[in-house]
């Protein structure tokens, strides 16, 4: 159960009724437990000021699950058409008794909040882990698409050279680089000026820009991440306008954002590509990334509104069970 019922440890419209230490939640989002999360653990000391921590509590009063939610308004540059968003940033569990019914019940619990407190939002989260995509599953999410995961080692990309000119990126240059995402995406990954600037303030990111006569041509967004405690690069984002596509922006801003990772001592970069993109996955490949054995599927419902669980395959035989 819930500390109280509808109550949330950090959110941007209540206030905490029964706090739940940080060090808690980073226990639990570490160690031996079941979780995934975008986020360096140390976010929650300190989380941004529109993400919403759900905590639910066990028998013993441990707190044996929690979701961190990104709550989102669909900015007004955007077009009418892209939702209002909720974007599960991180969900742990500690599942001993068994981690599919854990996930379950916590995303019933947290669904249930949102279902009061905010209806009509678009409520999305991704996970390669078959624990979360079948409780998700459970509770009446639908899969939206699936993303594959890609690696390259940086050594093998270092001949690459930019064809146009890079720049960091400057703050009046958020709302045209916000509108250039609008044009390349689908409505349901448009990102506003106000996430890119969000992204780009960690420490870590690097937000880097294609010039061409002046104007804006692409972005690329970058971030240094631990993985077994070595640094790594990601690629959070790569956007060229629609107009400007097969003049080799891509290309410039991947090369300036490897150089400038290769250069930082990094050994590796990844990232996430949507598999019904074709063209885009053909272009890393190109660039020599390849495809890892951990594709995840991305998962939504609209908060307020009735929803069915999916049926489960078990043996052979479809159950709703």
């Amino acid at each position: 159960m819930y500390a109280e019922p509808g109550a949330r440890l950090h959110s941007p419209e209540a206030a905490v009724t029964r706090p739940v230490c940080a060090k808690d939640l980073a226990e639990l989002f570490s160690g031996h437990h079941y979780y995934i999360r975008d986020f360096p653990p140390e976010a929650l000391a300190d989380p941004p000021s529109n993400w919403s921590i759900l905590a639910q509590r066990d028998a013993a009063q441990r707190v044996a699950g929690a979701a961190v939610l990104d709550i989102e308004d669909r900015p007004p540059t955007l077009p009418s058409c892209v939702p209002s968003r909720i974007t599960g940033r991180g969900v742990a569990v500690r599942g001993e008794t068994g981690i599919r019914a854990a996930a379950t019940h916590l995303l019933q619990q947290v669904l249930s909040d949102l279902d009061r407190q905010w209806p009509g939002r678009l409520f999305h989260l991704a996970s390669r882990y078959r624990w979360l995509v079948d409780g998700a599953l459970a509770t009446g999410f639908r899969r939206l698409d699936t993303m594959a995961y890609l690696e390259h080692r940086l050594h093998r990309m270092t001949s690459l050279e930019p064809k146009h000119t890079l720049r960091p990126a400057r703050p009046e240059d958020l709302p045209q680089l916000a509108a250039i995402d609008a044009r390349a995406f689908p409505n349901f990954w448009h990102m506003g000026a106000q996430r890119l600037n969000q992204l780009s303030q960690s420490k870590s990111a690097r937000l880097l820009v294609a010039d061409a006569g002046g104007q804006a041509a692409g972005f690329i967004l970058t971030e240094a991440v631990l993985q077994d405690g070595r640094a790594e690069g990601f690629v959070v984002r790569v956007c060229v306008d629609p107009a400007l596509h097969r003049k080799g922006v891509g290309t410039s801003l991947m090369a300036g954002a490897v150089n400038a990772m290769h250069r930082a001592g990094m050994t590796r970069v990844s990232l996430n590509a949507l598999l019904s993109n074709e063209d885009t996955l053909a272009f890393y490949r190109r660039l020599g990334f390849v495809a890892q054995l951990r594709h995840s599927q991305v998962l939504g419902t609209v908060t307020g509104q009735p929803r069915t669980p999916a049926p489960r395959r078990r043996r052979g035989v479809l159950s709703n069970r």
